[in-house]
């Protein structure tokens, strides 16, 4: 199957149609360690849809149709963030997934340079250019089984070959998303769009704007300086 008969839209509502099965293709994608509440998606689109979320915090999501039916999304914010007293406008992926029978035809390839393309926008909105794009993936290391090891390998070179890195030199922990739930150790990578900062600098850069975790924060102490 080719990218060209598939077509991104975004999801501005929790009552788009598209939302539900956005939703089931996630709930079917991620381990229940790094999944937020199906809520949480719904509250993000309606502050931006009405207007109540800082333009600088948006949440948005882009689905992939095929034949109108989606087989994929990704869910994303944008932060106008400064690194030494410089603007540098950052994406955050948070989540990004095809549907398991989809999967090997380029559907993903084609929602990332999507959100790019969503994220350079934004950056422009605000004056500026797209710094990169950020997001965690699972250390390979850790995986429960061969399997899940593989396809972490898998993830991790598919983002490699369209262009984003693993960060070295650091030890990131992704806070517990839950009570309930501990924090897990993953991979940082980072897809620079412009002039790049050194890797422990960006992790310390996402902590705080993602996070709001200064530099003495325990989880980016142990981080930056593994």
């Amino acid at each position: 199957m080719s990218a060209h008969e598939v077509w991104i839209r975004e999801v501005v509502s929790e009552h788009d149609p598209a939302f539900e099965v956005a939703l089931q293709i996630y709930e079917a994608s991620f381990p229940p360690s790094e999944k937020i509440s199906a809520q949480v998606f719904a509250n993000a689109l309606n502050r931006r849809a009405t207007g109540h979320e800082p333009f600088s915090a948006n949440a948005r999501m882009l689905t992939a149709l095929k034949v109108n039916e989606p087989v994929g999304f990704a869910y994303f914010r944008y932060f106008y963030c400064h690194l030494k007293e410089q603007p540098f406008h950052l994406g955050y992926l948070l989540y990004m997934a095809v549907a398991e029978s989809q999967r090997g035809g380029g559907i993903g390839q084609h929602i990332y340079h999507s959100v790019l393309a969503a994220l350079k926008a934004d950056a422009a909105y605000r004056g500026g250019e797209l710094s990169g794009l950020i997001f965690e993936v699972e250390r390979p290391e850790l995986a429960e089984d061969a399997e899940s090891q593989r396809n972490t390998l898998r993830r991790i070179q598919f983002y490699e070959r369209l262009g984003a890195r693993v960060l070295q030199g650091i030890a990131y922990v992704q806070p517990a998303l839950g009570e309930e739930l501990l924090p897990v150790p993953m991979h940082l990578m980072y897809h620079p769009q412009s002039e790049d900062a050194d890797d422990k600098t960006l992790c310390g850069l996402f902590y705080d704007c993602v996070f709001g975790f200064g530099e003495d924060h325990p989880l980016v102490l142990g981080a930056v300086n593994p």
